[in-house]
């Protein structure tokens, strides 16, 4: 067996270095690379060690600087962005986000198990929730930014993959230098970097499998994990740029200070009535008000 795993790699050592010119044209003209000469891993094998990494993340807490571009109705380029802005999450569902700039906070959006809201704390004050249950049905409304709370997660590539669940074949392939799969019941497809094992790009999809939109994840960082060893604590992408498909919004994302949170993340930070009562929106808007099953 050892014999023929050598033979093996010799023969596509000796392949590649023969046809070397047409290995280079192909690469500059399509961004076609050879695949590993261990050959293609199998997909249990590969959704494993891509959720090794963020095994023991069950908790996120990071600074973070956020840019959104978005157009609004009439095609006028609107942009908001934060410098003092914190990113908090919690499996199995929870997650907050404050935009802030100067000290005070002029967003804020989250979910738990059951909802999703933004608090839009400009001037008017206005806040925005709807159920999860209610996602997609007629009449529902959408949040008014590109990308919904909910799909950070997913975006980040901090979502644990079940390995059991397998896709139709192929169910890896090998897309210019990167591994990709579709985890079943995800409506997301990972491309992965064959190094590290860390997400590369995210997208979205909707129901037929078409990208609604993606993100390119880069500059990853530790996060400080309590008692973990350092050298087991994971990593996590520094920087999401999020681009919307068949649009121009787009939502950049950067992380720093990085740790699990241990004691700064509470339950109050993911309640949305006492987030009511703290903010005192001058009006609230129930996106599933006309809702229609």
């Amino acid at each position: 067996m050892k014999v023929n795993r050598a033979m093996r790699r010799i023969v596509v050592a000796l392949v590649l270095s023969m046809t070397g010119c047409a290995v280079d044209s192909q690469s500059k003209d399509n961004g076609w690379v050879p695949p590993p000469i261990q050959g293609i891993p199998a997909y249990r094998d590969l959704v494993g060690r891509y959720n090794k990494n963020i095994a023991k993340l069950d908790q996120l807490r990071a600074r973070a600087d956020v840019e959104i571009t978005w157009y609004d109705h009439k095609g006028r380029k609107k942009f908001q962005s934060g410098d003092d802005s914190l990113l908090m999450m919690r499996r199995p569902g929870e997650l907050a986000l404050s935009i802030g700039k100067l000290g005070h906070d002029v967003v804020w959006a989250g979910y738990d198990e059951d909802r999703f809201w933004l608090f839009d704390l400009s001037e008017e004050k206005t806040s925005y929730v709807g159920y999860h249950e209610n996602i997609g049905k007629i009449g529902a409304r959408s949040l008014p930014t590109p990308v919904r709370p909910m799909d950070l997660p997913k975006l980040l590539g901090v979502v644990l993959i079940d390995p059991e669940k397998l896709p139709p074949r192929p169910r890896v392939e090998w897309i210019k230098g990167r591994y990709v799969i579709e985890p079943p019941g995800t409506r997301m497809r990972l491309t992965i970097d064959p190094k590290t094992y860390l997400a590369a790009r995210v997208d979205l999809l909707d129901a037929t499998a078409k990208t609604l939109m993606f993100g390119r994840l880069s500059k990853p960082k530790r996060v400080d994990v309590e008692d973990v060893a350092k050298s087991q604590w994971p990593y996590v992408a520094g920087q999401l740029d999020v681009t919307m498909i068949d649009q121009r919004d787009k939502v950049t994302l950067k992380l720093w200070g990085m740790s699990d949170g241990a004691g700064r993340i509470q339950d109050r930070q993911f309640d949305y009535e006492r987030l009511v009562r703290a903010f005192k929106p001058k009006t609230q808007i129930d996106l599933d008000e006309h809702v229609r099953d």
